[in-house]
């Protein structure tokens, strides 16, 4: 079956890709996160999986290239430092989560390709996180075919 939403392509990437891999990664997430889940703070790290939107472009003949867009935020920690400060371990997790995702770029068969374009170090505030929060946003982008029947 192919994919042609975010929600399928986040669940894939939550059940399939990062959730039987945690034992696999170092530091181990403590937890993997969809983004309707409650956070439950404390736990360093974590990782929250959301859809990052959708686009449809014309590729011609009665075809469309879907562009399904993902963002996978690695939470590494309260943050005692200036974002630009990542450590070791924590660009060393990220790169580790990217690779993962590269050894499966077609999701299962369900997409044409995808693949992880940015990342980025941010501080973020996570709903009921009152702390800023140490961040890496991976932005993964997936894309699909799907043939015009109209």
């Amino acid at each position: 079956m192919s994919f042609y939403t975010t929600n399928e392509c986040v669940d894939y990437i939550c059940d399939s890709i990062l959730i039987p891999n945690l034992a696999t990664l170092t530091p181990q997430p403590q937890a993997v996160y969809r983004l309707d889940d409650q956070l439950l703070p404390g736990g360093w790290p974590m990782v929250v999986v959301v859809d990052n939107g959708l686009r449809r472009t014309y590729g011609g003949s009665h075809r469309f290239t879907l562009i399904i867009g993902v963002q996978i935020a690695v939470l590494h920690g309260p943050m005692n430092e200036p974002v630009a400060q990542r450590s070791k371990e924590d660009l060393a997790l990220a790169r580790q989560i990217t690779l993962l995702l590269h050894a499966d770029r077609m999701l299962g068969g369900n997409i044409a390709q995808g693949w992880v374009e940015r990342d980025q170090a941010h501080g973020v505030k996570f709903g009921s996180i009152d702390d800023t929060v140490k961040t890496t946003l991976l932005n993964w982008v997936g894309e699909q075919v799907e043939l015009d029947t109209t």
